[in-house]
């Protein structure tokens, strides 16, 4: 088990790529007709920045 936790890399981070998913996610979803719409939702407007900001600002990489 101490192999195991050595090689992981916890952190806390916001990452541009979560948005770019998100994004993906939506539109496949559209174009299975899973979920109806034909907009993809700005993400942007659900995430909280403020705490993260507050701890470590640095480490949020979304492009706002």
């Amino acid at each position: 088990m101490a192999d195991t936790w050595a090689s992981l890399d916890l952190r806390v981070s916001l990452e541009q790529a979560l948005l770019v998913s998100l994004e993906d996610q939506a539109r496949w979803a559209q174009a299975n007709q899973i979920v109806g719409g034909t907009t993809v939702p700005n993400y942007l407007n659900f995430i909280f920045f403020a705490g993260l900001d507050a701890v470590r600002p640095e480490s949020i990489t979304i492009i706002r």
